[in-house]
């Protein structure tokens, strides 16, 4: 009897086995889900203060959701902080850094603008939104 629920006990210990490989792209792949579903509830949530604001024509509401969407900008703006640094190869290392510099700021600009227009967007489509 004990035999066999050793060898029950085996088996099912072997069974759910942890795969390093395996964990490591789930978890990946768990963090990016997270990302994603983080990033669209805070568009819902701000979507539904600008309705609200809208709809009660109140400034209180009104400066809610401006700084919820202030927030929501922040939020997708800390995601896209990376350094770029195409020209560290120069001789010149002075005139490298700069122009790094230069070239990570533009960058920095132009994704800030997309990222502000696409939540912009998307946040003026959610508060469009009619419930009938």
């Amino acid at each position: 009897m004990w035999n066999r629920l050793e060898t029950i006990k085996s088996y099912f210990a072997n069974a759910f086995a942890v795969v390093p490989e395996v964990r490591e792209g789930a978890e990946k792949l768990n963090a990016i889900s997270k990302g994603i579903l983080d990033l669209l509830r805070n568009a819902v949530v701000v979507g539904g203060l600008r309705l609200l604001a809208e709809k009660s024509q109140s400034e209180l509401m009104t400066l809610i959701a401006t700084i919820g969407m202030c927030a929501l900008f922040a939020y997708c703006i800390s995601y896209t902080r990376f350094a770029f640094r195409p020209f560290h190869a120069l001789k010149n290392q002075k005139l490298a850094a700069t122009m790094d510099e230069v070239f990570d700021r533009v960058l920095f600009l132009s994704i800030s603008i997309v990222v502000v227009l696409a939540v912009s967007t998307a946040v003026q489509q959610l508060s469009m939104v009619s419930f009938k």
